[in-house]
């Protein structure tokens, strides 16, 4: 709860999910950056000199791109939320390479081969970019520094995912990334340039009670629908408001109940269906995904998108569905959500490891 509220200041509730990236970084003799994406079919070999020009290239455009212009960047491929699932590896390990040096005063760029496999799906509200990003920044500095072992807490890291996330949607919250180093489930709040975040319970109810589904890729990049929400409050910034105090409200009703046992499920229902109405408001949730989401609601339970969402089209991504106990029979849920995929992941899973020697 909080996706789109959250870059405004407002609070989130987000969860890991049990879905794994990995990243192995390791020596080669050949003295130049090997990147291996298996998943994408893609190979690459280029210089250090290549790869830190190409992020400092998407970091001035980035620059460049600016609040006010933030609509038009976004859809231009070669500034924000490309699409291009290698380049933004190479923003990542560029942005890694440069921390590096700030921090250790270091120019040692030796041979490196960077593979990253992944489980997440692209696309669809998950945070794909964040997990690569981290895990892709947690490699580089566990493999190439020179000072002390690498910890999950090293707010390098965090700095890395970071500047990453903006070269591909512009003005990320930072929730995802948080997410993914921290695990379990988090209260989020964006103060400034910082989080503020803390611990929440992982109640036995939250894990039965909310199934996730992937409605399919949506039309439009993150950050081109940040860039369009964006456009929406400069319109009509006094109901924008409106609509985000709603959100927050949906947002803490949620976040109270996971202290809960046994949550009242009508309230619970109630705030979810709020918050999915307001991301409709933003006009985030193409028609089609809100017809689902009626029928949802007309059996008993509630749904709401998760990420970002698309402007238009037939899919959003991810759809999370809460189908408490009184809710119709399990068949009326399987039936109406036949159309989209059922996904198996865990709630609240643990967040960023790392292995020497091996994955990250």
């Amino acid at each position: 709860m909080g996706e789109h509220a959250a870059v405004y200041g407002r609070p989130a509730v987000v969860a890991a999910v049990g879905l794994r990236t990995r990243v192995t970084a390791s020596p080669v003799a050949s003295g130049e950056l090997e990147l291996l994406l298996p998943d994408l079919g893609y190979r690459e070999q280029c210089t250090w000199v290549d790869v830190l020009a190409y992020g400092d290239c998407r970091r001035e455009l980035w620059r460049g791109a600016g609040e006010q212009t933030a609509a038009a960047a976004a859809a231009d491929t070669d500034v924000i939320g490309s699409g291009d699932e290698a380049g933004f590896v190479k923003v990542a390990v560029a942005e890694a390479m440069r921390s590096l040096e700030r921090s250790e005063n270091s120019r040692l760029r030796p041979g490196l081969r960077v593979l990253v496999r992944s489980d997440v799906p692209v696309g669809s509200g998950f945070g794909s970019s964040a997990s690569v990003a981290v895990a892709v920044g947690a490699a580089l500095l566990g493999s190439l520094s020179v000072q002390e072992e690498l910890s999950a807490d090293d707010e390098r890291i965090a700095a890395i995912a970071l500047e990453a996330e903006r070269r591909q949607h512009g003005q990320p919250s930072g929730v995802d990334h948080t997410a993914v180093i921290r695990g379990g489930v988090l209260s989020v709040t964006r103060e400034g340039d910082s989080l503020r975040t803390s611990a929440l319970p992982r109640p036995e109810w939250l894990q039965r009670a909310i199934r996730v589904y992937d409605t399919g890729p949506p039309a439009e990049t993150t950050g081109e629908v940040v860039a369009a929400v964006r456009n929406l409050r400069d319109r009509e910034p006094r109901g924008f408001v409106e609509t985000l105090d709603v959100m927050e409200s949906a947002t803490s009703i949620f976040l109270g109940t996971l202290g809960e046992k046994n949550p009242p499920w009508p309230t619970l229902v109630d705030a979810v269906r709020s918050f999915e109405h307001c991301l409709e408001a933003l006009e985030v949730v193409p028609p089609p995904v809100a017809e689902v989401v009626r029928r949802v609601e007309a059996a008993g339970g509630a749904a709401k998108i998760s990420g970002a969402g698309s402007l238009s089209g037939s899919a959003a991504g991810s759809l999370i569905v809460l189908w408490p106990p009184e809710a119709r029979v399990e068949a009326d849920l399987e039936v109406i959500l036949c159309d989209y995929r059922p996904l198996a992941m865990r709630l609240g899973a643990d967040g960023l490891e790392l292995r020497k020697g091996s994955d990250v």
